[in-house]
């Protein structure tokens, strides 16, 4: 109780690109409760705020909604939310999107829908997403439903790593290193018909390789459009699919690290790119200066 008094829970929470996520769901159950208070739809709603009228809901608009509503937030915290909900990374939310974040609500409500129709909001002057804010991804290529069923994703064993530490040198009881599997980066997607994936870094006891010092075979995570036959052939979505299902994350946090040695060493987990999303793995460096996103 005395650490959180002190602030140690508010300074885990400021971290800007973590703190969204907590932003995000607090804001969308007080809206769920206040929309079910008075009886509003969550279609109704939408067209209510979207003053153009052309099913796409930005910023301005969401910002002068959520004032009528009685739920100002900051900028900040406004894209935050938009980002939450925001399937398709373009900094506008559709009906589709919207509704998807209250799914217990109606999407209509007789009592109120008349009024709601005649509402006219001024949108409030906020900065768009759309317009070139950093965190948002371009839209990536749109994978139909059949061409993503042949796709596999399957673990395979990994054989060769890049050493990123090692106890070596060091006045250690045991000895101890930590591996990367080396996998090709994002950039030759487009040149390929199957890619693997890193999971993270690996630790094993000794100053060998995993796939020599481990008794669990290591593994990684590789994609293959099964659609295509020829062995030099590229595929239409490879790079589509790793980009929509396995986006690399916002950054990497500081988890835990030794100074105290000869060679340093840093641990690093990664912060998801949204709500939809986990990581898995942990990653190491020598140095630090956190690694990039696509690691």
């Amino acid at each position: 109780v005395d650490r959180v008094l002190r602030g140690g829970v508010a300074t885990v929470l400021r971290v800007d690109d973590e703190y969204h996520l907590l932003v995000h769901a607090a804001t969308l159950w007080r809206l769920a409760l206040m929309m079910s208070h008075r009886s509003f739809g969550v279609h109704d709603i939408f067209h209510a705020f979207n003053g153009r009228r052309n099913g796409l809901l930005n910023c301005a608009e969401l910002a002068a909604g959520l004032i009528w509503l009685g739920l100002p937030v900051s900028e900040p915290d406004l894209h935050a939310l938009v980002r939450g909900l925001d399937a398709d990374d373009d900094g506008l939310l559709s009906l589709e999107e919207w509704a998807n974040g209250f799914p217990d609500l109606p999407e209509s409500e007789p009592a109120t829908q008349e009024a709601l129709a005649q509402l006219t909001l001024q949108p409030k002057p906020v900065r768009e997403l759309y317009e070139g804010a950093t965190a948002v991804r371009p839209r990536s290529k749109p994978v139909p439903p059949e061409a993503l069923k042949k796709f596999k994703f399957k673990l395979q064993p990994q054989k060769s790593y890049g050493l990123v530490w090692s106890s070596k040198g060091e006045a250690s009881r045991d000895e101890l290193s930590v591996w990367a599997p080396e996998v090709e980066g994002s950039g030759v997607l487009q040149k390929k018909a199957k890619a693997k994936f890193c999971l993270g870094h690996y630790v094993v006891g000794g100053l060998d390789n995993p796939s020599k010092a481990s008794r669990v075979t290591p593994m990684v995570l590789e994609v293959t459009d099964t659609s295509i036959s020829m062995a030099l052939s590229s595929s239409e979505y490879l790079s589509a699919v790793a980009e929509q299902l396995l986006p690399p994350p916002l950054r990497f946090r500081l988890v835990w690290h030794d100074d105290s040695t000869k060679t340093p060493i840093y641990v690093w987990r990664a912060v998801p790119p949204g709500p939809n999303f986990v990581a898995l793995g942990m990653v190491a460096t020598a140095s630090d200066e956190a690694p990039p996103p696509e690691v």
